[in-house]
């Protein structure tokens, strides 16, 4: 799945984009971007600031750059497997959140004519999550934020199939926590066994931010299972 968010800033707008996609290859592979030929052309084309991700890659243990002038922090869970991640962009100003959590979640603080909170997070499928859980990871998200991923959550709340476990929790967490789902109601993931359609991906934003944001799913999977999402964020000061 990709993300593009473009964030404005009063009435100046910066062409910015995030990226969310998943991915399985090895770090070494990964500098050659040609073996993700959907995000070579992503990044080629937008130029994005971050790429949040829901992965299995293996990285090396905080390799500081790499190429296309990105750095990296992610959730290993003790593994060099990262379940959640973000790549930045270099010459972006950012500050790394030491999350206390069980959760599979990575967050960074970017400096920016403002600050903005960006939290990827992963929930595998046919895991319960709790909603205190939920809560400890996003006490710790300084506001405004957006917490983008793979919730393998379903409800009827943001299009998916008959409500599961995961998406109770889920709706009720954002409901009594007034934090804003984006999704508009488009599917964002196709089965690639059953060819079923659900919607399991994700964006949530902290109240002040949430009525700038606009939300789009895009007609064409680009050769993933998840579909790429569009953003667009208007941040005033």
């Amino acid at each position: 799945m990709v993300n593009f968010i473009n964030i404005h800033f009063g009435n100046v707008k910066f062409q910015r984009n995030f990226l969310q996609f998943h991915f399985s290859v090895d770090f070494d592979e990964l500098n050659n971007w040609s073996c993700v030929p959907v995000i070579l052309c992503c990044v080629g084309v937008s130029k994005p600031w971050f790429i949040l991700q829901t992965c299995s890659a293996v990285f090396e243990p905080r390799t500081p750059l790499i190429d296309l002038g990105h750095r990296h922090c992610m959730f290993t869970g003790g593994s060099p497997r990262g379940e959640a991640a973000l790549l930045i962009r270099n010459g972006i100003r950012f500050s790394e959140i030491d999350l206390k959590t069980g959760l599979h979640a990575a967050a960074v603080t970017i400096s920016l004519a403002k600050t903005l909170t960006v939290c990827s997070l992963y929930l595998p499928p046919n895991s319960p999550v709790s909603k205190l859980s939920l809560t400890e990871l996003f006490e710790q998200l300084p506001k405004p934020f957006l917490v983008l991923g793979d919730f393998n959550a379903h409800s009827p709340v943001w299009g998916g199939t008959p409500t599961w476990m995961t998406g109770e929790d889920v709706e009720e967490f954002t409901a009594e926590n007034d934090f804003i789902i984006l999704n508009s109601g488009e599917q964002t993931f196709v089965h690639s066994a059953y060819h079923s359609t659900s919607a399991i991906d994700l964006a949530v934003a902290s109240p002040s931010i949430a009525a700038e944001c606009s939300w789009a799913a895009h007609s064409d999977l680009c050769g993933s299972n998840h579909y790429p999402i569009f953003f667009n964020i208007v941040l005033t000061f």
